[in-house]
């Protein structure tokens, strides 16, 4: 499981640094806000896991908002993409 994390965290984030470094960003903030991004997603993964252990009664309440969000984010994506592919309408 940890060489599969590696292998996906790896060109994630040296995507985000090539991606700060072309906007201009300073090697040092770059440092800086990978730092607090790992640091707010262990806290964020620590607070999951205290509200799974103590509100198991709501995981499926959870997962279902969780999974409609994902919908909802793929789908504006996908349907910007359709309206730009046939002229833009209001959004071109």
């Amino acid at each position: 499981t940890a060489l599969a994390v590696l292998c996906h965290e790896l060109p994630h984030e040296l995507g985000d640094l090539a991606v700060l470094l072309r906007a201009g960003t300073a090697p040092r903030a770059i440092l800086l806000l990978n730092l607090l991004s790992a640091l707010l997603s262990g806290l964020g993964a620590a607070a999951g896991a205290a509200v799974g252990q103590s509100a198991a009664h709501l995981t499926p309440w959870i997962l279902t908002v969780t999974a409609g969000l994902f919908l909802y984010v793929a789908l504006a994506d996908m349907v910007r993409g359709w309206l730009g592919c046939w002229g833009g309408g209001l959004w071109g």
